[in-house]
């Protein structure tokens, strides 16, 4: 997977993503929504897997921040694109995070090309 991770780098999907969700001129403002959601909720859904007794462990150290409201990959901005490994782990885990996707759909067309076939997402 990292080789193709370096691949579709290369071929400037991750900069393309974070564009769509944050930079672009022809920005995208519900995939934006909809990436800020997803990160929101993957720091929700951490901190519910914490037992009552860990939360006040985290909280009584300053910890609960970081794992109640840091998103996907440890990301503060919830706008950022980190690794695409790491959102696509989580989309294949979830199917629930919007660059994953992109990364899945970008990654069977270059497998349909090199077979020379067509397929969807």
């Amino acid at each position: 997977m990292e080789r193709r991770e370096r691949e579709i780098a290369a071929g400037s999907l991750s900069r393309s993503d974070e564009e769509v969700v944050n930079k672009d001129p022809e920005y995208d403002a519900a995939a934006a929504r909809e990436f800020a959601r997803q990160h929101e909720a993957y720091g929700s859904h951490r901190w519910s897997l914490l037992s009552e007794e860990d939360k006040a462990f985290a909280t009584e150290r300053g910890f609960d921040v970081v794992i109640r409201d840091v998103g996907i990959g440890g990301l503060r901005y919830k706008n950022q694109v980190k690794c695409l490994h790491l959102h696509y782990a989580h989309w294949l885990v979830t199917r629930d995070n919007i660059v994953g996707g992109w990364v899945h759909d970008e990654l069977m067309k270059r497998a349909a090309a090199t077979r020379g076939t067509t397929t969807g997402g």
